[in-house]
């Protein structure tokens, strides 16, 4: 099972503006093993982000 610190280190990154939404909205479609590591639900939620939106770095963080 994969740490889900790394989601969690990856997740405060943009929080705290040290990447962008783009590079996390990149990582995101480019990290594999997160549909695996996730529930289906958690996985869907996160890959039907709108990340287009000014407000979508808060919006994963309601769900």
């Amino acid at each position: 099972m994969i740490d889900l610190n790394k989601i969690e280190s990856k997740y405060f990154d943009l929080m705290v503006e040290k990447i962008s939404i783009k590079d996390f909205e990149n990582w995101v479609y480019e990290t594999k093993w997160l549909e695996s590591e996730l529930t289906e639900d958690e996985y869907t939620d996160l890959i039907s982000l709108n990340y287009g939106t000014s407000s979508s770095k808060y919006e994963k963080g309601k769900s």
